[in-house]
């Protein structure tokens, strides 16, 4: 079984503001690739337990995320960000995606860190359905006939998750505490979630049953949005970049809505 683990360093527990934690100059930035990685370790220990051949984990942080010299061994550690679109996740013949460290999509009430991208993008829709980066990678899963398994992160995104991918096994590690964007959160222990987390994707590669009914989900979700040809033909946008999409200029930050026939 090859599992295919996307990380990002926004929802990681402990990782309390942008500023602070997520950029090379942040004070506390080596110690929340720490915490990420921690986190990553325990999910792949999971999933070896559960009976996975290969991990493959991309660093999916704009500026980096993992410490690749405290990742697991058994771990392959990809780096294509930004661009690529699938970002190899075509490459193989992988069985299930999961996601460690996620954030909820822009705008979204009471999440912690909330972006989609960027914190310019108000918005990213395909279809007029809202997505965030969880839902561009996943509908690319849903594509290619990949099983979306496990995402962890704050506990909006796992709401998110839960939503677009219906039987997604999922641990929330915090939660936001206003409604609109904020940088406070209450925090569930590290050791917490490894341990949850190791037990999650454990179950999760014995399933068989539910990756089927998530399976047929994916396939009338992605009949009803007309993706046909999304990976390769309709790469999500980037700042800058709407080639074959439509940016909406407004006020406050750029709305970007990709239009499929």
């Amino acid at each position: 079984m090859r599992i295919y683990l996307v990380t990002d360093l926004e929802g990681v527990c402990g990782v309390m503001n942008f500023a602070g934690w997520c950029m090379p100059e942040s004070r506390y930035y080596e110690m929340a690739k720490q915490l990420l990685t921690a986190e990553v370790n325990a999910a792949i220990e999971g999933f070896l337990a559960g009976g996975a051949t290969e991990v493959a984990v991309l660093d999916g942080h704009g500026y980096g995320g993992i410490r690749g010299e405290l990742l697991h061994p058994a771990a392959e550690l990809m780096r294509v960000w930004p661009g690529q679109w699938p970002f190899l996740l075509d490459e193989r013949a992988y069985d299930g995606v999961a996601w460690v460290g996620q954030h909820a999509k822009a705008g979204t009430p009471f999440a912690h860190l909330a972006h989609t991208g960027n914190f310019d993008c108000r918005d990213d829709a395909i279809n007029t359905t809202s997505v965030g980066e969880f839902g561009r990678i996943a509908l690319c899963a849903g594509e290619l006939g990949i099983r979306v398994l496990f995402a962890s992160g704050d506990r909006a995104f796992t709401e998110e998750a839960q939503a677009l991918a219906p039987g997604v096994e999922t641990v929330a590690v915090k939660r936001g505490t206003a409604h609109d964007f904020t940088m406070s959160a209450d925090l569930v222990p590290g050791t917490t979630f490894c341990g949850r987390a190791r037990l999650v994707v454990r179950n999760i590669g014995q399933f068989p049953q539910a990756a089927a009914v998530l399976d047929n989900a994916w396939q009338e979700f992605c009949n009803d949005l007309h993706l046909a040809g999304h990976c390769s033909a309709h790469p999500p946008p980037t700042r800058g970049d709407t080639g074959g999409h439509v940016a909406k200029q407004g006020e406050g930050p750029t709305v970007y809505e990709q239009e499929h026939d």
